[in-house]
Protein backbone atom coordinates (compact mmCIF):
# COMPACT_ATOMS: atom_id res chain seq x y z
CA UNK A 1 0.00 0.00 0.00
CA UNK A 2 2.80 2.41 0.79
CA UNK A 3 4.27 2.20 -2.71
CA UNK A 4 0.86 2.71 -4.32
CA UNK A 5 0.19 5.78 -2.18
CA UNK A 6 3.60 7.24 -2.99
CA UNK A 7 2.59 7.18 -6.66
CA UNK A 8 -0.99 8.45 -6.38
CA UNK A 9 -0.76 10.64 -3.27
CA UNK A 10 2.86 11.79 -2.84
CA UNK A 11 1.76 14.59 -0.53
CA UNK A 12 0.84 12.03 2.12
CA UNK A 13 4.45 10.86 2.23
CA UNK A 14 5.78 14.27 3.21
CA UNK A 15 6.90 15.26 6.68
CA UNK A 16 4.05 15.86 9.09
CA UNK A 17 1.66 13.43 7.35
CA UNK A 18 2.76 10.18 9.02
CA UNK A 19 -0.62 9.56 10.66
CA UNK A 20 -2.56 10.24 7.46
CA UNK A 21 -0.24 7.92 5.52
CA UNK A 22 -0.67 5.12 8.09
CA UNK A 23 -4.46 5.47 7.98
CA UNK A 24 -4.50 5.44 4.18
CA UNK A 25 -2.31 2.32 4.06
CA UNK A 26 -4.57 0.46 6.48
CA UNK A 27 -7.70 1.52 4.58
CA UNK A 28 -6.19 0.40 1.28
CA UNK A 29 -5.45 -3.05 2.73
CA UNK A 30 -8.99 -3.47 4.03
CA UNK A 31 -10.68 -2.18 0.87
CA UNK A 32 -8.55 -4.11 -1.64
CA UNK A 33 -11.26 -6.81 -2.19
CA UNK A 34 -13.50 -4.04 -3.53
CA UNK A 35 -11.62 -4.29 -6.84
CA UNK A 36 -13.03 -7.77 -7.52
CA UNK A 37 -16.37 -6.89 -5.95
CA UNK A 38 -16.67 -3.87 -8.24
CA UNK A 39 -15.99 -5.96 -11.34
CA UNK A 40 -18.62 -8.54 -10.39
CA UNK A 41 -21.12 -5.80 -9.50
CA UNK A 42 -20.64 -4.25 -12.93
CA UNK A 43 -21.26 -7.61 -14.61
CA UNK A 44 -24.44 -8.11 -12.59
CA UNK A 45 -25.55 -4.54 -13.38
CA UNK A 46 -25.09 -5.09 -17.11
CA UNK A 47 -26.75 -8.51 -17.10
CA UNK A 48 -29.87 -7.22 -15.35
CA UNK A 49 -30.10 -4.16 -17.62
CA UNK A 50 -29.74 -6.35 -20.73
CA UNK A 51 -32.79 -8.32 -19.56
CA UNK A 52 -34.78 -5.12 -19.01
CA UNK A 53 -34.53 -5.18 -15.21
CA UNK A 54 -33.63 -1.71 -13.95
CA UNK A 55 -35.00 -1.82 -10.39
CA UNK A 56 -32.33 -3.86 -8.62
CA UNK A 57 -29.36 -2.17 -10.34
CA UNK A 58 -30.82 1.16 -9.24
CA UNK A 59 -31.43 -0.05 -5.68
CA UNK A 60 -27.96 -1.57 -5.36
CA UNK A 61 -26.20 1.67 -4.45
CA UNK A 62 -28.91 2.47 -1.94
CA UNK A 63 -28.35 -0.90 -0.29
CA UNK A 64 -24.62 -0.19 -0.15
CA UNK A 65 -25.25 3.16 1.54
CA UNK A 66 -27.63 1.66 4.10
CA UNK A 67 -25.15 -1.10 4.97
CA UNK A 68 -22.30 1.42 5.31
CA UNK A 69 -24.27 3.71 7.59
CA UNK A 70 -25.49 0.76 9.68
CA UNK A 71 -21.93 -0.57 10.04
CA UNK A 72 -20.62 2.83 11.14
CA UNK A 73 -23.45 3.35 13.62
CA UNK A 74 -23.02 -0.20 14.90
CA UNK A 75 -19.35 0.50 15.56
CA UNK A 76 -20.15 3.59 17.59
CA UNK A 77 -20.29 6.33 14.97
CA UNK A 78 -17.00 5.54 13.29
CA UNK A 79 -15.01 4.52 16.38
CA UNK A 80 -14.10 8.16 16.93
CA UNK A 81 -13.56 7.58 20.62
CA UNK A 82 -10.91 4.96 19.87
CA UNK A 83 -8.78 7.33 17.81
CA UNK A 84 -8.14 8.28 14.20
CA UNK A 85 -6.65 4.93 13.18
CA UNK A 86 -9.59 2.90 14.48
CA UNK A 87 -11.99 5.36 12.89
CA UNK A 88 -10.22 4.92 9.56
CA UNK A 89 -10.41 1.13 9.84
CA UNK A 90 -14.10 1.36 10.68
CA UNK A 91 -14.86 3.51 7.62
CA UNK A 92 -12.90 1.19 5.32
CA UNK A 93 -14.64 -1.90 6.68
CA UNK A 94 -18.04 -0.20 6.32
CA UNK A 95 -17.25 0.56 2.67
CA UNK A 96 -16.22 -3.07 2.08
CA UNK A 97 -19.42 -4.38 3.67
CA UNK A 98 -21.54 -1.94 1.68
CA UNK A 99 -19.92 -3.01 -1.59
CA UNK A 100 -20.44 -6.68 -0.71
CA UNK A 101 -24.09 -5.97 0.14
CA UNK A 102 -24.65 -4.32 -3.23
CA UNK A 103 -23.13 -7.32 -5.03
CA UNK A 104 -25.22 -9.75 -2.97
CA UNK A 105 -28.49 -7.98 -3.83
CA UNK A 106 -27.72 -7.91 -7.54
CA UNK A 107 -26.49 -11.51 -7.53
CA UNK A 108 -29.71 -12.70 -5.89
CA UNK A 109 -31.73 -10.68 -8.42
CA UNK A 110 -29.82 -12.28 -11.31
CA UNK A 111 -30.46 -15.78 -10.00
CA UNK A 112 -34.11 -15.13 -9.14
CA UNK A 113 -34.93 -13.77 -12.60
CA UNK A 114 -33.06 -16.45 -14.45
CA UNK A 115 -30.59 -14.00 -15.96
CA UNK A 116 -27.52 -15.98 -14.98
CA UNK A 117 -25.66 -17.35 -12.00
CA UNK A 118 -22.92 -15.11 -10.66
CA UNK A 119 -19.43 -16.56 -10.15
CA UNK A 120 -20.00 -19.44 -12.61
CA UNK A 121 -17.76 -18.98 -15.67
CA UNK A 122 -19.19 -20.04 -19.02
CA UNK A 123 -16.67 -20.04 -21.87
CA UNK A 124 -17.37 -21.45 -25.32
CA UNK A 125 -15.58 -21.01 -28.64
CA UNK A 126 -18.99 -20.90 -30.33
CA UNK A 127 -19.59 -17.54 -28.65
CA UNK A 128 -16.41 -16.01 -30.07
CA UNK A 129 -18.04 -14.04 -32.97
CA UNK A 130 -20.42 -12.32 -30.56
CA UNK A 131 -17.63 -11.68 -28.07
CA UNK A 132 -15.50 -10.20 -30.86
CA UNK A 133 -18.29 -7.82 -31.91
CA UNK A 134 -18.85 -6.76 -28.32
CA UNK A 135 -15.12 -6.20 -27.81
CA UNK A 136 -15.06 -3.58 -30.55
CA UNK A 137 -17.15 -1.38 -28.29
CA UNK A 138 -16.11 -2.85 -24.94
CA UNK A 139 -12.38 -2.18 -25.34
CA UNK A 140 -12.83 1.54 -26.20
CA UNK A 141 -15.46 1.81 -23.45
CA UNK A 142 -13.03 0.30 -20.95
CA UNK A 143 -10.30 2.68 -22.03
CA UNK A 144 -12.68 5.64 -21.77
CA UNK A 145 -13.74 4.61 -18.26
CA UNK A 146 -10.10 4.13 -17.28
CA UNK A 147 -9.31 7.65 -18.45
CA UNK A 148 -12.01 8.97 -16.11
CA UNK A 149 -10.40 7.16 -13.19
CA UNK A 150 -6.97 8.43 -14.21
CA UNK A 151 -8.36 11.97 -14.27
CA UNK A 152 -9.61 11.44 -10.71
CA UNK A 153 -6.19 10.15 -9.68
CA UNK A 154 -4.62 13.21 -11.30
CA UNK A 155 -6.79 15.49 -9.18
CA UNK A 156 -5.92 13.53 -6.03
CA UNK A 157 -2.22 13.59 -6.91
CA UNK A 158 -2.28 17.38 -6.93
CA UNK A 159 -4.67 17.59 -3.96
CA UNK A 160 -2.29 15.56 -1.77
CA UNK A 161 0.11 18.51 -1.75
CA UNK A 162 -2.31 20.55 0.41
CA UNK A 163 -3.46 19.36 3.80
CA UNK A 164 -7.18 18.61 3.77
CA UNK A 165 -7.72 19.41 0.08
CA UNK A 166 -8.58 15.82 -0.87
CA UNK A 167 -11.05 15.53 2.03
CA UNK A 168 -12.71 18.83 1.06
CA UNK A 169 -13.04 17.67 -2.55
CA UNK A 170 -14.45 14.33 -1.43
CA UNK A 171 -17.12 15.91 0.75
CA UNK A 172 -18.11 18.36 -1.98
CA UNK A 173 -18.15 15.64 -4.63
CA UNK A 174 -20.57 13.51 -2.62
CA UNK A 175 -23.04 16.40 -2.37
CA UNK A 176 -23.03 16.95 -6.14
CA UNK A 177 -22.34 13.57 -7.71
CA UNK A 178 -25.11 11.79 -5.78
CA UNK A 179 -27.99 13.72 -7.44
CA UNK A 180 -26.07 13.93 -10.74
CA UNK A 181 -25.62 10.16 -10.83
CA UNK A 182 -29.25 9.57 -9.95
CA UNK A 183 -30.52 11.92 -12.67
CA UNK A 184 -28.04 10.60 -15.24
CA UNK A 185 -29.15 7.01 -14.62
CA UNK A 186 -32.80 8.03 -14.83
CA UNK A 187 -32.16 9.56 -18.27
CA UNK A 188 -29.70 7.07 -19.75
CA UNK A 189 -30.73 3.62 -18.47
CA UNK A 190 -34.37 3.53 -19.72
CA UNK A 191 -33.57 4.98 -23.16
CA UNK A 192 -30.35 3.18 -24.03
CA UNK A 193 -32.18 0.11 -25.42
CA UNK A 194 -34.27 2.43 -27.63
CA UNK A 195 -31.17 4.23 -28.92
CA UNK A 196 -29.45 0.93 -29.67
CA UNK A 197 -32.53 -0.42 -31.45
CA UNK A 198 -32.88 2.71 -33.59
CA UNK A 199 -29.20 2.52 -34.55
CA UNK A 200 -29.53 -1.17 -35.45
CA UNK A 201 -32.56 -0.39 -37.64
CA UNK A 202 -30.75 2.57 -39.30
CA UNK A 203 -33.51 4.96 -38.23
CA UNK A 204 -31.20 7.93 -37.96
CA UNK A 205 -33.86 10.66 -37.75
CA UNK A 206 -35.47 8.86 -34.83
CA UNK A 207 -32.04 8.28 -33.26
CA UNK A 208 -31.24 11.99 -33.49
CA UNK A 209 -34.61 12.97 -32.03
CA UNK A 210 -34.19 10.54 -29.12
CA UNK A 211 -30.65 11.78 -28.46
CA UNK A 212 -31.75 15.42 -28.53
CA UNK A 213 -34.61 14.63 -26.15
CA UNK A 214 -32.15 12.97 -23.74
CA UNK A 215 -29.78 15.94 -23.89
CA UNK A 216 -32.60 18.44 -23.40
CA UNK A 217 -33.85 16.41 -20.44
CA UNK A 218 -30.31 16.45 -19.01
CA UNK A 219 -30.13 20.23 -19.34
CA UNK A 220 -33.67 20.70 -17.98
CA UNK A 221 -32.72 18.70 -14.88
CA UNK A 222 -29.14 19.91 -14.61
CA UNK A 223 -29.86 23.65 -14.66
CA UNK A 224 -32.21 23.77 -11.62
CA UNK A 225 -29.85 21.36 -9.85
CA UNK A 226 -26.89 23.67 -10.50
CA UNK A 227 -28.80 26.75 -9.39
CA UNK A 228 -30.15 25.19 -6.20
CA UNK A 229 -26.78 23.65 -5.26
CA UNK A 230 -24.94 26.92 -5.84
CA UNK A 231 -27.47 29.12 -4.03
CA UNK A 232 -28.02 26.81 -1.05
CA UNK A 233 -24.54 25.27 -0.82
CA UNK A 234 -23.93 26.44 2.75
CA UNK A 235 -27.29 25.17 3.98
CA UNK A 236 -26.76 21.81 2.23
CA UNK A 237 -23.27 21.27 3.63
CA UNK A 238 -24.39 22.31 7.11
CA UNK A 239 -27.35 19.91 7.05
CA UNK A 240 -25.41 16.98 5.58
CA UNK A 241 -22.05 17.20 7.35
CA UNK A 242 -21.86 19.74 10.19
CA UNK A 243 -21.69 17.76 13.43
CA UNK A 244 -19.00 16.47 15.80
CA UNK A 245 -15.55 17.22 14.33
CA UNK A 246 -17.04 18.75 11.17
CA UNK A 247 -17.49 22.28 12.50
CA UNK A 248 -18.49 25.62 10.95
CA UNK A 249 -14.93 26.19 9.72
CA UNK A 250 -15.00 22.93 7.78
CA UNK A 251 -18.35 23.93 6.29
CA UNK A 252 -16.87 27.18 4.99
CA UNK A 253 -14.03 25.23 3.36
CA UNK A 254 -16.37 22.84 1.56
CA UNK A 255 -18.98 25.38 0.38
CA UNK A 256 -16.94 27.07 -2.41
CA UNK A 257 -15.96 23.65 -3.76
CA UNK A 258 -19.63 22.59 -3.86
CA UNK A 259 -20.49 25.78 -5.74
CA UNK A 260 -17.74 25.07 -8.27
CA UNK A 261 -18.87 21.47 -8.73
CA UNK A 262 -22.46 22.70 -9.15
CA UNK A 263 -21.46 24.71 -12.22
CA UNK A 264 -20.86 21.46 -14.09
CA UNK A 265 -23.89 19.42 -12.96
CA UNK A 266 -25.68 19.62 -16.30
CA UNK A 267 -22.43 19.09 -18.21
CA UNK A 268 -21.69 15.88 -16.31
CA UNK A 269 -25.12 14.51 -17.27
CA UNK A 270 -24.90 15.55 -20.92
CA UNK A 271 -21.40 14.15 -21.35
CA UNK A 272 -22.60 10.80 -20.03
CA UNK A 273 -25.48 10.86 -22.53
CA UNK A 274 -23.12 11.68 -25.42
CA UNK A 275 -20.71 8.88 -24.51
CA UNK A 276 -23.52 6.32 -24.30
CA UNK A 277 -24.83 7.50 -27.69
CA UNK A 278 -21.48 6.65 -29.27
CA UNK A 279 -21.58 3.19 -27.70
CA UNK A 280 -25.08 2.57 -29.07
CA UNK A 281 -23.69 3.42 -32.52
CA UNK A 282 -20.93 0.89 -32.02
CA UNK A 283 -18.30 3.64 -32.18
CA UNK A 284 -15.85 3.84 -29.30
CA UNK A 285 -12.93 5.76 -30.77
CA UNK A 286 -14.32 9.26 -30.23
CA UNK A 287 -14.97 8.80 -26.46
CA UNK A 288 -11.46 7.35 -26.05
CA UNK A 289 -9.88 10.25 -27.97
CA UNK A 290 -11.91 12.75 -25.95
CA UNK A 291 -10.88 11.07 -22.70
CA UNK A 292 -7.19 11.06 -23.64
CA UNK A 293 -7.29 14.73 -24.60
CA UNK A 294 -9.28 15.56 -21.46
CA UNK A 295 -6.73 13.77 -19.30
CA UNK A 296 -3.86 15.79 -20.72
CA UNK A 297 -5.71 19.11 -20.47
CA UNK A 298 -6.91 18.26 -16.96
CA UNK A 299 -3.34 17.67 -15.76
CA UNK A 300 -2.20 21.01 -17.20
CA UNK A 301 -5.13 22.92 -15.71
CA UNK A 302 -4.70 21.15 -12.35
CA UNK A 303 -1.08 22.29 -12.19
CA UNK A 304 -2.01 25.85 -13.20
CA UNK A 305 -5.23 26.50 -11.27
CA UNK A 306 -4.29 24.73 -8.05
CA UNK A 307 -1.29 27.01 -7.66
CA UNK A 308 -2.83 30.27 -8.86
CA UNK A 309 -6.17 30.20 -6.98
CA UNK A 310 -6.47 31.02 -3.29
CA UNK A 311 -8.26 27.72 -2.63
CA UNK A 312 -6.39 24.85 -4.33
CA UNK A 313 -9.41 22.51 -4.08
CA UNK A 314 -11.55 25.04 -5.98
CA UNK A 315 -8.88 25.23 -8.68
CA UNK A 316 -8.79 21.44 -9.07
CA UNK A 317 -12.58 21.16 -9.29
CA UNK A 318 -12.77 24.10 -11.70
CA UNK A 319 -10.31 22.25 -13.91
CA UNK A 320 -12.63 19.24 -13.93
CA UNK A 321 -15.64 21.38 -14.86
CA UNK A 322 -13.77 23.14 -17.69
CA UNK A 323 -12.43 19.89 -19.09
CA UNK A 324 -15.89 18.30 -18.93
CA UNK A 325 -17.38 21.21 -20.88
CA UNK A 326 -14.70 20.97 -23.57
CA UNK A 327 -15.06 17.19 -23.74
CA UNK A 328 -18.83 17.39 -24.14
CA UNK A 329 -18.56 20.07 -26.84
CA UNK A 330 -16.14 17.89 -28.80
CA UNK A 331 -18.27 14.75 -28.41
CA UNK A 332 -21.47 16.55 -29.42
CA UNK A 333 -19.84 18.03 -32.52
CA UNK A 334 -18.58 14.59 -33.51
CA UNK A 335 -22.03 13.09 -32.93
CA UNK A 336 -23.72 15.81 -34.96
CA UNK A 337 -21.27 15.33 -37.83
CA UNK A 338 -21.64 11.55 -37.79
CA UNK A 339 -25.44 11.69 -37.66
CA UNK A 340 -25.59 14.31 -40.43
CA UNK A 341 -23.60 11.97 -42.68
CA UNK A 342 -25.83 9.00 -41.82
CA UNK A 343 -29.04 10.99 -42.37
CA UNK A 344 -27.77 12.28 -45.72
CA UNK A 345 -26.72 8.80 -46.82
CA UNK A 346 -30.12 7.39 -45.87
CA UNK A 347 -31.88 10.11 -47.80
CA UNK A 348 -34.19 11.07 -44.94
CA UNK A 349 -37.07 13.38 -45.72
CA UNK A 350 -37.31 16.89 -44.19
CA UNK A 351 -39.57 17.48 -41.17
CA UNK A 352 -43.32 17.53 -41.91
CA UNK A 353 -44.90 20.88 -42.63
CA UNK A 354 -45.48 22.84 -39.44
CA UNK A 355 -42.92 20.87 -37.42
CA UNK A 356 -39.83 22.77 -36.28
CA UNK A 357 -36.39 21.65 -37.41
CA UNK A 358 -33.95 20.19 -34.83
CA UNK A 359 -31.96 23.44 -34.82
CA UNK A 360 -35.11 25.51 -34.23
CA UNK A 361 -36.13 23.21 -31.37
CA UNK A 362 -32.74 23.73 -29.75
CA UNK A 363 -32.91 27.52 -30.09
CA UNK A 364 -36.36 27.63 -28.51
CA UNK A 365 -35.35 25.27 -25.72
CA UNK A 366 -32.15 27.14 -24.85
CA UNK A 367 -33.92 30.52 -24.82
CA UNK A 368 -36.64 29.12 -22.55
CA UNK A 369 -34.07 27.51 -20.26
CA UNK A 370 -32.06 30.72 -19.96
CA UNK A 371 -35.15 32.72 -19.00
CA UNK A 372 -36.33 30.11 -16.49
CA UNK A 373 -32.83 29.91 -14.99
CA UNK A 374 -32.64 33.68 -14.50
CA UNK A 375 -36.00 33.74 -12.72
CA UNK A 376 -35.05 30.72 -10.57
CA UNK A 377 -31.71 32.25 -9.58
CA UNK A 378 -33.42 35.46 -8.47
CA UNK A 379 -36.00 33.42 -6.54
CA UNK A 380 -33.28 31.35 -4.82
CA UNK A 381 -31.41 34.48 -3.75
CA UNK A 382 -34.56 35.95 -2.23
CA UNK A 383 -35.60 32.69 -0.56
CA UNK A 384 -32.12 32.21 0.93
CA UNK A 385 -32.33 35.65 2.55
CA UNK A 386 -35.82 34.95 3.92
CA UNK A 387 -34.75 31.54 5.24
CA UNK A 388 -31.72 33.02 7.00
CA UNK A 389 -33.95 35.57 8.73
CA UNK A 390 -36.61 33.00 9.63
CA UNK A 391 -34.18 30.43 11.02
CA UNK A 392 -33.55 32.03 14.42
CA UNK A 393 -36.87 33.81 14.70
CA UNK A 394 -39.27 31.01 13.83
CA UNK A 395 -37.73 27.71 12.70
CA UNK A 396 -35.32 27.19 15.59
CA UNK A 397 -37.86 27.75 18.42
CA UNK A 398 -40.26 25.30 16.74
CA UNK A 399 -37.45 22.79 16.17
CA UNK A 400 -36.52 22.86 19.87
CA UNK A 401 -40.01 21.60 20.68
CA UNK A 402 -39.52 18.65 18.33
CA UNK A 403 -35.91 17.88 19.22
CA UNK A 404 -36.82 15.98 22.37
CA UNK A 405 -38.76 13.37 20.38
CA UNK A 406 -36.14 12.94 17.64
CA UNK A 407 -32.50 11.73 17.81
CA UNK A 408 -31.18 14.90 16.15
CA UNK A 409 -30.43 18.43 17.28
CA UNK A 410 -32.84 21.34 17.02
CA UNK A 411 -30.36 23.15 14.77
CA UNK A 412 -30.36 20.25 12.32
CA UNK A 413 -34.16 20.08 12.27
CA UNK A 414 -34.40 23.80 11.54
CA UNK A 415 -31.70 23.72 8.85
CA UNK A 416 -33.06 20.60 7.13
CA UNK A 417 -36.65 21.88 7.16
CA UNK A 418 -35.74 25.26 5.69
CA UNK A 419 -33.45 23.62 3.16
CA UNK A 420 -36.23 21.31 1.99
CA UNK A 421 -38.58 24.26 1.50
CA UNK A 422 -35.91 26.18 -0.42
CA UNK A 423 -35.05 23.29 -2.73
CA UNK A 424 -38.67 22.37 -3.49
CA UNK A 425 -39.61 25.98 -4.17
CA UNK A 426 -36.62 26.54 -6.49
CA UNK A 427 -37.40 23.49 -8.63
CA UNK A 428 -41.11 24.38 -8.67
CA UNK A 429 -40.33 27.93 -9.87
CA UNK A 430 -38.07 26.62 -12.63
CA UNK A 431 -40.63 24.21 -14.02
CA UNK A 432 -43.55 26.61 -13.64
CA UNK A 433 -41.56 29.19 -15.62
CA UNK A 434 -40.75 26.57 -18.25
CA UNK A 435 -44.41 25.57 -18.64
CA UNK A 436 -45.49 29.20 -18.81
CA UNK A 437 -42.92 29.93 -21.52
CA UNK A 438 -44.08 26.84 -23.41
CA UNK A 439 -47.62 28.17 -23.40
CA UNK A 440 -46.52 31.63 -24.48
CA UNK A 441 -44.49 30.14 -27.33
CA UNK A 442 -47.49 28.10 -28.43
CA UNK A 443 -49.81 31.11 -28.72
Amino acid sequence: PGRVLRVFAPGLCSAGSALELSIAQEQLRIMSPCVLIGVLTGIAFGGLNAKGNFLFPSLGQGVANVVMVAAILGAGGGCAAAGAMEGGRCLALAFLLGSAGQLLVQGIAMHGRGVSTLLRPRLSLADWPGVSRAARVLVPATLSSTMLQLATYTDLWFASAWRGAAAVMGCAAMVVTAPVGLLSSAIVVPRMPLLTQQAAELRWDAFRDTLDDMLRTGIALGLPLSISLACFAEQIVRAVYQRSAFDARATQEVVPVVVTYALGAGLFICRDVAVRAFYSLGEGRAPVAASLAALAVNAVLDALLSRTMANPAVGLVLSTVLVTSLSFAWLYCELARSLAEKVAAAGSSPPPTGEASPAAKWRTFLAKSAAASAVTAAHCKAVAAVAAAARDAHALPLARKLAGALPVSAEWIADASLLGVCLVSSWAVYYLCSRLLDRVAGL
